[in-house]
């Protein structure tokens, strides 16, 4: 698969959920260390689009008994 069918791919993906009616708020990139390129046998990070349905505003509760695995990560918790 080619960097460009790749992007074709997340763009049709994003582009889904923008007409749905959701807002793109950000980016999130994961597997970005070299031991995780290598386990994925890839050269770049994986990346996807952040949207407003997962926001949660400020001073907003959670129930994390809902959730399947809750974890924050620091750079995460920076912005609470």
């Amino acid at each position: 698969m080619t960097n460009q069918s790749q992007l074709e791919i997340i763009e049709k993906a994003l582009n889904a959920r923008k007409q749905e009616g959701q807002k793109q708020i950000g980016w999130k990139l994961g597997f970005g260390s070299p031991a995780a390129l290598k386990s994925l046998n890839t050269s770049k990070p994986l990346i996807g689009g952040l949207f407003d349905v997962g926001e949660l505003i400020s001073g907003t509760t959670t129930d994390v008994r809902e959730m399947s695995k809750p974890k924050s990560r620091s750079r995460e918790l920076q912005h609470i």
